[in-house]
């Protein structure tokens, strides 16, 4: 494997193959006592047993490393991303949602395992069982309104409001409601009914619905505007810049950040609906202090 002997400690992905392949032997031996036990190795499960919380804790640190770091992937591409989907914040979406992820995947595989496995359970257990699963409800309930409330700081943060109101916008409030302030009410309301079944139910949803954000971050809104792009921006100091009297101050560092071409000042992406809100390059290009956006073709170029 690459990660022994290529260390590219400066990528991302590095550090997240680490993690995952430590991880895995994480849960490979998370899953001994079960197979000591079937092999009737006494010594070896008890020894097994005694290692389960050092691994719980490993486990959830490198799962924390991996998630994060899966998020900070896409923060190298804030113009490829849809800006609706991109958000500084995207390590932190990527964490919360795993949580949330967990919890509720513990729901639905435990409501599977508990129904073919059931005749095998002592009945006094099943209680038990449904007690513990309107716990994780509850829980699941709580991460998820937090996480829609750290959506809707991202949404803020990027100013990209007027998106909302486009086909892209429409999936993403579906997304956002229907996959996250939705479930958080559902989980809520079944908590307070102790309805077992329409938590389940309501986790199965929630499962589908982090599968859905990873397909749009990653594919849905991944280069979204390509098709529909007059073509490439090509940009040169030489028809920005007085050389006479040259004032880096009027573009740097309040609108973009020095010395990381099409790097913004706030870290979100640049689009149209920003520059005709006086942002980014729209602070001149006003169509008074210099052109505004009727010719495409002035900033972009075909290929």
């Amino acid at each position: 494997m690459p990660v022994f002997y290529s260390f590219g400690t400066t990528s991302v992905m590095f550090e997240v193959a680490w993690c995952v392949f430590l991880y895995t032997i994480v849960l490979a031996l998370e899953f001994l006592p079960p197979v000591f036990e079937w092999l009737n190795w006494r010594k070896a499960r008890e020894w097994a047993v005694r290692l389960t919380i050092v691994l719980t804790v490993f486990g959830v640190c490198l799962s924390t490393l991996h998630q994060s770091s899966l998020g900070a992937l896409f923060l190298m591409a804030p113009a490829k991303i849809h800006p609706l989907w991109y958000s500084p914040f995207i390590p932190i979406y990527f964490f919360v949602s795993a949580v949330i992820a967990g919890l509720t995947m513990v729901i639905f595989e435990s409501a599977l395992s508990h129904k073919v496995f059931s005749a095998q359970i002592d009945p006094a257990e099943h209680e038990t069982f449904d007690r513990i699963t309107l716990g994780l409800g509850k829980a699941a309930s709580v991460v998820l309104f937090a996480y829609f409330f750290l959506k809707l700081q991202g949404l803020a943060d990027g100013g990209s409001w007027a998106l909302l109101l486009t086909p892209y916008g429409y999936w993403f409030l579906f997304e956002t409601l229907g996959f996250i302030l939705l479930p958080s009410f559902l989980f809520a309301f079944a908590v307070r009914r102790a309805s077992t079944k329409m938590v389940r139910i309501t986790a199965a949803w929630t499962v589908l619905g982090v599968v859905v954000n990873r397909l749009n971050i990653s594919i849905v809104a991944m280069n979204w505007n390509v098709a529909d792009s007059p073509g490439k921006v090509v940009f040169s100091h030489q028809t920005h810049v007085d050389q006479s009297k040259p004032d880096c101050t009027t573009c740097h560092p309040k609108l973009f950040k020095m010395l990381k071409p099409g790097s913004t000042a706030d870290g979100t992406p640049i689009v149209h609906a920003k520059m005709e809100k006086g942002r980014q390059c729209g602070a001149c290009h006003n169509g008074k202090d210099a052109h505004g956006f009727d010719d495409c073709t002035t900033c972009h170029r075909q290929q």
